[in-house]
């Protein structure tokens, strides 16, 4: 059975990231949020079998087994809270965030809540 694995923010990387997610590979992509109207046609063009969203909430209440926070920098925390304080472990690009504080957040965050927080840039995805 395939991990369900979410994606927050659908931009060039997260169309990367799409590869190393799919179905029979031991993950695959069921949930994509974006606030963009652009990000969530691109996501649903390419990830067809996907639920996409624009509700962070719709996200957090799929059961999902991990998410990938590939949101602009500066919004990593507003995202990466939300998903570690659901549960939810959590792969966030680097960097963390933009400022210390927000960085601080996360992590603290990460501890509370006993949810796994990994931070990287793995290009390995690209194809």
């Amino acid at each position: 059975m395939d991990l369900k694995v979410g994606i927050v923010g659908f931009g060039l990387r997260s169309s990367l990231w799409r590869h190393a997610h799919k179905p029979g590979h031991g993950s695959e992509v069921t949930v994509v949020c974006d606030l963009g109207e652009r990000g969530r046609a691109d996501a649903a063009e390419k990830i067809p079998t996907a639920v996409i969203t624009e509700d962070l909430d719709v996200l957090l209440a799929s059961g999902l087994d991990a998410v990938l926070v590939l949101t602009p920098d500066n919004q990593h925390a507003a995202v990466a809270v939300r998903t570690l304080r659901a549960g939810i472990p959590t792969f966030c690009e680097k960097p963390l965030d933009v400022t210390l504080e927000a960085a601080d957040l996360i992590l603290q965050t990460a501890f509370d809540t006993g949810t796994r927080l990994y931070v990287g840039h793995n290009m390995r995805t690209c194809r």
